[in-house]
């Protein structure tokens, strides 16, 4: 039996408008807590949803927040950014919104022009986007739009932004991993990571080799192939490979991803060394624990980029609600997960 907003509320005893605020997120406080979980129980017994569109036209809101990518493929192939993604589309439909995904390619060719077209087409009600994406060309859609921006920066501050931003101060991470490093092997640190000329920005090899403590050292072994998620494991096992002779005398391989970590991996095991036992092994993302059937082995950073995806979203509509966001930086500190490859 399909019931309509109207045959709830008398089934319930209460207004249509009773019902229809315990339906929507910011309105739903206001109703009796009994009152409440009555109309929700008659609801579920009868499988009734608001229908979205319909309090679109009574709101003028989308019920919509929009992800703004300018390298889509990239960043959806990344396995860390994809928990990013599904945490903040589960915060969202808790709330009654959704995620909707929008490209702006080639950003800073256009200026930053293809940002604003997407800004002011009003097909979200708040918007998630990258700082690198933000030009001063921007600045006046940016003051009257809710626009939540994601910080690429990886170090122990916040970028200087007058708008709201989530940042991830990674160095304390590193500081931790170094100091869970025995002190007589903090001479034996062996970094894999890409080449520096594919960052636009302070690379994580230069990050923890900036963290290391007194008479501590990290010498770097570059993979001059270009990176990416779906072959960092690959680019990492080649160089391994390529200088296996000079890693091997190494007492811990710090990968600057879990990628590259396990690509190491890969290679000293076909030469017969087992990390853990023969050598120690780090890694960043936490990646593991989302492989099917993989039983986490590897020591790691985390990123939290669950928890990142959860605030951008409740962020996101905290703005939307026209709430001030106090400090306007929001740091999300990644963590260190020790495993049996440390």
């Amino acid at each position: 039996m399909k019931v309509t907003m109207q045959q709830i509320a008398e089934l319930c005893g209460v207004s249509a408008m009773t019902v229809s605020r315990v339906f929507n997120t910011e309105k739903a406080e206001m109703v009796k807590e009994s009152t409440r979980k009555k109309i929700l129980a008659v609801a579920k017994k009868y499988d009734y949803h608001p229908v979205i569109i319909g309090k679109s036209f009574l709101t003028g809101k989308t019920y919509k927040v929009g992800l703004i990518l300018d390298t889509m493929s990239v960043d959806l192939s990344s396995p860390a950014f994809s928990r990013f993604v599904e945490a903040a589309c589960g915060e969202l439909q808790s709330r009654n919104y959704s995620l909707v995904l929008l490209l702006a390619k080639d950003v800073k060719r256009h200026g930053g022009e293809n940002v604003r077209e997407l800004l002011e087409s009003k097909v979200a009600d708040g918007y998630i986007l990258g700082k690198s994406m933000v030009f001063e060309s921007l600045q006046d859609i940016l003051r009257k739009t809710p626009v939540l921006l994601l910080s690429s920066e990886e170090t122990q501050v916040s970028e200087s932004s007058e708008y709201v931003q989530i940042y991830r101060p990674v160095l304390t991470a590193c500081r931790t991993v170094w100091e869970m490093i025995p002190r007589e092997l903090r001479r034996s640190v062996a970094v894999v990571a890409p080449d520096n000329r594919f960052y636009s920005q302070r690379s994580r090899a230069d990050l923890i080799a900036s963290a290391a403590p007194k008479g501590a050292k990290a010498t770097n072994f570059y993979s001059s192939l270009r990176p990416g998620f779906l072959v960092d494991r690959e680019n990492a096992a080649v160089v391994a490979e390529e200088r296996f002779d000079e890693l091997r005398n190494f007492k811990v391989i710090w990968g600057i991803s879990d990628l590259y970590a396990m690509g190491v991996m890969d290679v000293f095991r076909r030469h017969g060394l087992v990390a853990g036992r023969d050598f120690h092994v780090v890694g960043f993302d936490n990646l593991e624990p989302a492989m099917p059937k993989v039983k986490p082995f590897l020591t790691t950073c985390d990123w939290r980029w669950e928890e990142i995806g959860r605030l951008a979203a409740a962020t996101v509509l905290q703005m939307i609600a026209g709430e001030k966001i106090p400090g306007n930086a929001l740091p999300v500190e990644p963590v260190v997960v020790r495993r049996a490859s440390l």
